[in-house]
């Protein structure tokens, strides 16, 4: 059963939807705070081995490969406005559960369920600095890892199919398009973003909490 038919419709929609829009050459940029990062090493890390080659993936000192670096092609994309936040969210909440169910069903051991997990959500925490245009940065996505959706997989059972797709985490960045999108004005946006953070974050800090 192929993942296509439940959520890389999605992946690919998004994809395709955008339109081609030239700019001059590819541009290659790295974060001014690489320097600062501290390597934890992960491979056999408490005698799990399951976490063998972990380092491997990103590198011990570039934990959710923010380090990479980062190649933008000359094509852009166009955003779509869409009136079904709705729809979008069922979308998101889908790879959600696939990721939980991807996690729960092919790591054994809870602590290394937890890095994993960090991991993974700490992209997502570098993907805001971006959107906030943190070091200059335009939020962007590689769009030839993206176009991996189509290939994910179940087998029989409902488990996904685990396939090496013949990339390595070093390879994440090298192929970057920017969305078109006249959203950010650096006059306002900057507080506009952090007041939408702000009540965000409460929103789910206020949901995390747990009554006793």
């Amino acid at each position: 059963m192929h993942f296509s038919k439940v959520a890389a419709h999605f992946v690919m929609g998004a994809i395709l939807a955008t339109g081609a829009i030239s700019t001059p050459v590819p541009q290659t940029h790295q974060t001014g705070l690489q320097s600062r990062s501290q390597a934890f090493p992960f491979n056999g890390y408490q005698g799990f081995q399951s976490l063998n080659g972990f380092d491997d993936f990103f590198g011990a000192d570039n934990f959710i490969g923010n380090k990479n670096e980062k190649i933008f092609l000359p094509e852009q994309g166009s955003c779509r406005s869409s009136n079904s936040i709705d729809k979008i969210q069922k979308q998101l909440f889908i790879f959600q559960e696939l990721i939980k169910k991807l996690i729960l069903e092919e790591i054994c051991e809870v602590e290394v369920q937890i890095i994993i997990i960090q991991q993974f959500t700490g992209g997502f925490d570098a993907f805001a600095n971006d959107l906030f245009r943190f070091n200059g940065q335009e939020p962007g996505f590689d769009q030839e890892i993206a176009k991996f959706g189509n290939e994910l997989s179940f087998d029989a059972e409902g488990k996904f199919n685990l396939q090496d797709f013949g990339f390595n985490g070093s390879d994440i960045g090298k192929n970057i398009i920017i969305i078109i999108n006249d959203n950010y004005d650096s006059d306002n946006s900057p507080e506009s973003i952090k007041s939408a953070f702000d009540i965000s974050e409460s929103a789910k800090q206020s949901s995390l909490q747990i009554e006793v």
